[in-house]
């Protein structure tokens, strides 16, 4: 009964969870924080409401991850310990962003799906649609890399290749013929010649780019933020391979790509068969792109770190938060991991720091140093201790 009652609850809310924050389960609501913004846009005045999400749940160390990792993805800095119905000007993200809005993409007993669209405006203004999935039962962000062995990515890689040169190839035919046809006066359409011009070029560059054999986490980090998993598939979406201003003109782009979990089950970890399948008790151990949190001393801390790797060389980048600070390095240099023991370095600036963890279990335990200006290190050397979600 109480299933049947979630479906019409979602059915009638289109499944948009901004739907009067209306409870979704006897534990479980997505608020809202709001905003009203003005700006000009064309010549016009335009108003809108930013809505950012905010999950509630009794279990507080649950919901934290949850709209940590909402928060510091979509705006810059993590989230109020408490709901607060007004969103802030804190940070430097809100003062380009001219539309947000969220929806529940889905939900069952263990593990959520958010959809996070935000319209980011410098000197071009770009949409993202970022989806967010999380492990109900501790608050884990659920990633491809994690609930997949890394060979699958071979897999995947040949579908995903194949199907964007074959899309590519038709609409540079098509292109090649709209430009033939347009010279020689038979064109019925209504582009003109530079347009299509330019997108034949933009396609073949695109095409052309389409490269084979990217590391396991290069392919999963990215489609990391357009990766959804239901009932019995995961699908994700392929984003623009061209500069802003050029968007539009990459008619291929947001190719969609659908795998079954009866597909993906031989290549899925203990971890995948629990979250996806509903088989054994397995948690999420991995601390990449989690947010870590902990003390040092008497301190609170809190710490994300995502790998990314390019040309064969990892790196990793994040944001800490140490004394209430908001530390962001969008890398630390000399990242690595030596017998096991996971170190970082900050970028210059105010304050030089250096991390040393060895994970055990889902703790990871060891040194924050302080450096000074020749990353020498000074008396301040402190004992830290963060716990995967």
């Amino acid at each position: 009964m109480i299933e049947k009652l979630t479906n019409l609850l979602l059915q009638t809310c289109g499944l948009i969870a901004v739907c009067a924050d209306n409870v979704l389960a006897a534990d479980f609501s997505i608020l809202s924080s709001t905003m009203n913004k003005t700006f000009e846009e064309a010549g016009k005045i335009r108003q809108v409401e930013l809505r950012m999400p905010y999950i509630k749940m009794s279990d507080a160390d649950v919901a934290q991850p949850i709209n940590d990792q909402l928060y510091i993805y979509t705006l810059g800095y993590y989230a109020p310990d408490n709901y607060v119905p007004g969103l802030t000007n804190e940070g430097d993200h809100i003062a380009f962003i001219r539309d947000l809005s969220h929806e529940l993409v889905y939900q069952n007993e263990r593990r959520l799906a958010i959809k996070v669209t935000s319209l980011f405006c410098r000197s071009t203004c770009l949409q993202y649609d970022e989806y967010f999935n999380f492990d109900l039962r501790n608050g884990h962000k659920i990633d491809l890399h994690e609930v997949l062995q890394p060979e699958t990515s071979k897999m995947m890689e040949r579908v995903v290749i194949a199907e964007l040169r074959k899309r590519y190839r038709k609409q540079i035919d098509l292109l090649q013929d709209g430009i033939r046809k347009l010279k020689s006066g038979q064109y019925r359409g209504d582009r003109k010649l530079k347009y299509l011009q330019d997108s034949l070029r933009v396609n073949k560059d695109c095409l052309a780019s389409i490269k084979a054999k990217l590391s396991p986490m290069e392919f999963f980090n990215q489609y990391a933020l357009t990766s959804r998993f239901f009932d019995d598939r995961v699908e994700f979406t392929n984003r623009w391979c061209t500069s802003p201003d050029e968007r539009y003109l990459d008619k291929v782009a947001t190719t969609d790509f659908t795998f079954s979990y009866t597909s993906l089950r031989p290549w899925m970890t203990a971890y995948g068969r629990t979250i996806l399948l509903n088989e054994g008790d397995a948690t999420g151990t991995d601390w990449r792109g989690q947010i870590l949190y902990g003390s040092m001393g008497k301190e609170s801390v809190k710490m994300r770190a995502d790998e990314t790797n390019k040309s064969g060389l990892i790196h990793y980048s994040g944001n800490v938060d140490i004394y209430g600070d908001l530390h962001q390095s969008y890398f630390f240099m000399g990242a690595w991991i030596d017998n096991g023991q996971f170190k970082l370095i900050s970028l210059p600036g105010s304050k030089r720091i250096a991390i040393n963890l060895r994970q055990k279990g889902n703790t990871l335990s060891g040194e924050y140093i302080e450096l000074d200006e020749d990353n020498q290190v000074t008396n301040n050397v402190q004992q830290i201790k963060l716990r995967i979600p």
